[in-house]
C-alpha cells in the first residue's frame, strides 16, 4: 500500500462515526469559516468536525483550531504512522481541545481492513455555534468524500440550482 490518501480516511472516519451515533456529511461550507469541513457529524444538537490529513502537521492544526467555536468537537484524523503520533503535535492539540483519530490499514491474506481508532478525545466546548441544520442535507451525505481535493464540491448555490432545474422539468412534465 502506497501513501495514504485524505479521501482512504474518510471511510473508516465515517464509520466510527456513525457506529457512536453521529448523521455524517462531507465537504460541507459554513459561513464564519473560510473552509470547507472534511467530516461533520451531527447526533442530536452535538456537532463535530473532522479535518482529514495525510500526515499531521501544522496547517492540519491550524484548520482544526480554527473550527473549534463551530463544533462541539473538533478532531484531526490522521493515518497511524509506524512511530506513532508526534508527542509535541499531539500536546499542543490536547492544549487546544482538539482530538486525534487515527485510521490505520492492515492487509490480511492481500486484503485490506481499514479502521479508526480515537487516539485522543476531543474536549467538548458548549459555547459553540452549531447551527449546521440549514447546511446539511440528503445531497451532503452522497457528495464527494472528505479530504477530496478534486473540485466537484457540493455548493448552496449548485443545491440551489439543482432545485430550479428540479422544479422546471416537474412543471413541463405536468403538460404546463
Amino acid at each position: 500500500m502506497g501513501r495514504v490518501k485524505e479521501t482512504d480516511l474518510f471511510g473508516p472516519v465515517k464509520k466510527w462515526l456513525e457506529e457512536h451515533g453521529y448523521d455524517v456529511y462531507s465537504e460541507i461550507e459554513n459561513d464564519y469559516n473560510w473552509g470547507r469541513a472534511d467530516v461533520v457529524g451531527v447526533c442530536g444538537p452535538v456537532a463535530v468536525v473532522v479535518q482529514l490529513k495525510s500526515a499531521l502537521s501544522v496547517n492540519v492544526i491550524g484548520q482544526a483550531v480554527d473550527w473549534l467555536p463551530y463544533a462541539n468537537l473538533v478532531y484531526v484524523g490522521v493515518p497511524r504512522g509506524k512511530n506513532g503520533v508526534n508527542p509535541h503535535a499531539a500536546k499542543i492539540l490536547k492544549h487546544f481541545g482538539v482530538g486525534i483519530f487515527q485510521v490505520a490499514c492492515h492487509r490480511v491474506f492481500g486484503k485490506e481492513y481499514w479502521g479508526c481508532t480515537e487516539y485522543a478525545r476531543a474536549k467538548f466546548n458548549r459555547h459553540a455555534v452549531t447551527d449546521w441544520k440549514d447546511k446539511l442535507t440528503e445531497e451532503y451525505k452522497t457528495n464527494p468524500p472528505g479530504g477530496h481535493a478534486g473540485g466537484g464540491y457540493l455548493t448552496r448555490y449548485r443545491l440551489m440550482m439543482n432545485n430550479v432545474r428540479k422544479f422546471v422539468e416537474e412543471q413541463t412534465s405536468d403538460g404546463r
